[in-house]
């Protein structure tokens, strides 16, 4: 099995295969929840597909759909397949829609030589994204989108050799995800494929190292900070102003060099600095935002300068000066690798004192994390996996529990790591 789809309710499936089921199916055939249907003439087997403008498009090593020349790609309409476009896409090219248009690595002659450049597809012909070589990676194995932007792997170093086999389109560039990953042979296929989930993009394949640390074969890119270093991350609406405080953990701390505050009007962007210069690194910190409309809604991150040069962001809270909230919210929970769990969780005004605590599944305290009154608004607390006499706990299942007077809610915490 090579790839898998769904569209028109059907399950579609392609392989170095000859049969599915019972019918003779070469290369690719539908599941349409009872039996197997062939589906038409290609001759080679497709290794991508995506839906776009009503019809399923796939790419792979065939050279013909239903007879006529299909330089490896073509589009199904539900009944047979047909060209899509004269240009050969490259053989270990993936299809992804971004932005309303359909994207490939699609071969282009440049001074009198192909090269593999990545294409947005216009409705006649293939256009690269970028001027010249800019658009050029090499083999892209998979297209994935992640906080709005395209998202290459696969097995290359870009034009000027710093992309590491992952790269980001941004501002008409592809600009390296950190130190990128490192294969175990140089030959490998590096990334295989990638997906996004619970907000962290996940990538696969033949590498053993991930931004310059151990990682066999799978890992996460946040476009965040890891919860090291952040350990409380507050805001607050004042009358004319924003009042943000957060703490840093001292460990933590040893690795910054700067910090900048950052708002936009909305959770993905963009966000501007505010700052003029940028913030001397403490422990505790305080930042008054003074130019604040009322009635708006912010939203506010930190932009971590670290001693090495990187860079990192922390997750966005919310402050709004229309109506506060009126009840508590606690923000979906999730295991964070070995580090500390960031748990954000949002008060309106006129509560009892809060409580926020970490119980086992029988209902046994294992660690107060809040006790007492707290500001209207958003709050981010780091819990050390830790009990409340300092010993680390072990592996399992957890129930954080917010409340305040006789109103409470509760989820569930799955620790995988130590």
């Amino acid at each position: 099995m090579l790839a898998l789809a769904s569209f028109n309710d059907e399950l579609i499936a392609s392989g170095s295969f000859t049969t599915a089921g019972t019918v003779q199916a070469s290369y690719i055939a539908r599941w349409d929840g009872n039996s197997w249907r062939s589906m038409g003439q290609l001759n080679g087997p497709p290794y991508s597909f995506a839906v776009f403008q009503g019809a399923l498009i796939a790419s792979g090593s065939f050279t013909e759909a239903e007879g006529e020349p299909a330089p490896g790609i073509a589009r199904w309409d539900g009944a047979r397949w047909s060209p899509f476009g004269s240009q050969r896409v490259h053989l270990v090219s993936d299809l992804i829609v971004h932005d309303g248009a359909l994207v490939a690595n699609v071969v282009h002659v440049l001074d009198g030589f192909e090269w593999p450049l990545v294409s947005r597809w216009t409705g006649a012909f293939w256009n690269p994204i970028g001027p010249g070589f800019d658009a050029y990676l090499g083999d892209v194995s998979d297209f994935e989108i992640y906080n709005d932007r395209l998202i290459a792997g696969g097995n290359f170093w870009g034009r000027d050799m710093t992309l590491h086999n992952i790269a980001r389109w941004e501002n008409s560039r592809w600009v390296s995800l950190g130190s990128g990953v490192s294969p175990d042979r140089f030959w490998s296929g590096v990334i295989a494929d990638m997906a996004v989930y619970d907000g962290s993009l996940f990538v696969a394949g033949s590498f053993t190292a991930a931004g310059g640390k151990p990682s066999r074969f799978i890992a996460r890119w946040d476009d965040v900070i890891s919860a090291v270093q952040l350990e409380s991350f507050d805001a607050e609406w004042h009358d004319s102003f924003v009042r943000l405080t957060w703490q840093f953990s001292p460990v933590g701390l040893q690795d910054l060099a700067a910090v900048r505050i950052q708002r936009s009007e909305d959770p993905q962007g963009p966000y501007i600095d505010l700052s003029g210069a940028p913030e001397v690194p403490a422990v505790r910190m305080v930042y008054d935002d003074l130019e604040v409309e009322p009635q708006a809604t912010y939203f506010y991150r930190l932009r971590l300068l670290e001693q090495s040069g990187q860079e990192q962001l922390t997750r966005p809270i919310a402050v709004s000066g229309a109506k506060p909230l009126d009840r508590l919210l606690l923000y979906p929970l999730r295991d964070s690798d070995t580090g500390p769990i960031m748990i954000r969780y949002a008060v309106g005004p006129h509560q009892s004192p809060v409580r926020l605590g970490i119980y086992s599944p029988t209902g046994q305290l294992v660690r107060s994390l809040d006790q007492g009154r707290v500001l209207p608004g958003e709050h981010v607390r780091s819990w050390d996996r830790r009990t409340q006499d300092g010993a680390s706990v072990a592996r399992g299942v957890y129930l954080v529990h917010l409340s305040t007077g006789s109103t409470g809610t509760t989820q569930k915490l799955v620790l995988l790591n130590r």
